[in-house]
């Protein structure tokens, strides 16, 4: 799948395997519970199968290379596989989702082809572009999901001719809160402050500050004109959006094919010039063209790591790292995902990961939360890289906690 920002990632033998195994399994335990394929897909049951499967062909194809540490790997029960109970008790927790990336459409302001690759373009509607609207977002996120709050993030598209338009946000909020969703729904709003006059840009905020329900600020360093963070454009931004009193920053780096403006490397110079400013590292530097490992020396999200070290910010300080799209492509990969979970935990700290999917370019997030939950960081590369552990106390934070505080909601 593709969120239009990367070339999909090839699956691989390994993927291709565990697809097969489960697509097999799937087949044999819907005809033993006298349920319909489709049906059984949408149980805890097809999560097991699943997850198990990557997990065992990960497992096999990393001893058949003679590797004898595992950075990471879904710990999923034998009987969850097979006892539909089971898998519901295993992956049907109630426990607080905050996902602080996702998205729709709006279909009548799409006049070009925005999210004809995603995978949600293919959901079965006669016009694509109906598959990303505002109540299949609602439906997706909300009822088929256990997400608790959403926040919709804008697009990197000047305001008045996105398809997610603050007015596009604003319209889904009231309608959460007409289907009882009230409070479920926030928004970011954008900013372009390297695009066109910047006084211009800087009127804007204050005009959506004293008239919308933003809570925070969503820029886009590399489009569509590229500027850096603490570069004077990104300075005025970053002043600004404290003297009109939201100094939250949601900034996308990595995922732009190793675009030099997409890079993370300004965050920490600018989180130590503004203390008083929460940076939010969307995709947390992250890029598909990149082989994550233990080391902190190369590209993707190594960058994000050596520009907040050098910096001197770690855990409890004003950068946040976000996983929307970077989980969903690590979770195939259980090696990368347990390195780049266990940098990030080791550098900032389980208080400073935030969860998002980028929803609804990928369907219902439901699949991304079921495998955070089963993944766990090995004993082993715990001990060899000193990665700290990911717990069900750190998968709570992760998951909801963490976000809650920065925006100050009530956990529900």
């Amino acid at each position: 799948a593709s969120s239009d920002e990367y070339t999909p990632l090839d699956p691989g033998p390994v993927v291709r395997e565990a697809e097969r195994r489960a697509r097999e399994a799937i087949d044999r335990e819907a005809r033993r519970h006298g349920m319909a394929r489709r049906e059984f897909l949408r149980t805890a049951g097809a999560s097991a199968i699943v997850l198990a499967s990557l997990a065992a062909c990960t497992d096999e194809s990393r001893r058949a290379r003679s590797e004898t540490t595992a950075a990471g790997t879904f710990d999923v029960d034998e009987t969850a596989t097979s006892d539909l109970d089971a898998a519901a008790d295993a992956f049907d927790a109630d426990g607080f989702v905050m996902d602080v990336q996702t998205h729709f459409v709006d279909p009548d302001r799409n006049a070009g082809a925005f999210g004809r690759s995603f995978r949600q373009a293919a959901c079965g509607e006669d016009n694509w572009k109906r598959c990303f609207a505002r109540d299949r977002y609602l439906d997706l996120v909300f009822a088929d999901s256990t997400t608790t709050i959403a926040v919709l993030s804008a697009l990197p598209v000047v305001d008045g001719e996105s398809p997610l338009a603050t007015e596009v946000m604003l319209d889904a909020i009231e309608r959460a809160s007409e289907s009882g969703r009230g409070g479920r729904v926030l928004m970011q709003a954008p900013v372009f402050p390297a695009t066109g006059p910047l006084d211009a840009a800087l009127d804007q905020m204050s005009a959506i500050a004293a008239t919308l329900p933003v809570r925070a600020w969503k820029t886009y360093t590399h489009s569509p004109d590229a500027y850096r963070l603490d570069d004077p454009r990104g300075e005025a931004m970053i002043v600004h959006a404290v003297e009109v009193g939201v100094p939250h920053i949601s900034v996308h780096k990595g995922i732009a094919d190793g675009s030099p403006a997409a890079s993370p490397e300004d965050i920490g110079p600018a989180a130590t010039a503004h203390p008083d400013v929460t940076f939010v590292v969307y995709h947390s530097g992250w890029e598909s063209s990149v082989t994550e490992t233990s080391a902190t020396d190369g590209e993707g999200v190594d960058r994000l790591i050596r520009s907040v070290e050098s910096a001197g910010i770690g855990p409890g300080g004003n950068v946040y790292a976000e996983l929307g799209s970077t989980w969903f492509n690590l979770s195939r990969d259980p090696e990368q995902a347990g390195h780049v979970l266990g940098k990030l935990l080791r550098s900032l700290g389980p208080e400073r990961i935030l969860w998002g999917t980028d929803s609804i370019w990928y369907g219902s997030p439901q699949g991304q939360i079921d495998a955070f939950r089963a993944f766990t960081i090995s004993d082993e590369a715990r001990e060899r890289y000193g990665y700290p552990p990911l717990d069900d106390d750190a998968k709570a934070r992760i998951l909801g906690l963490n976000a809650a505080e920065l925006y100050g909601v009530p956990v529900r």
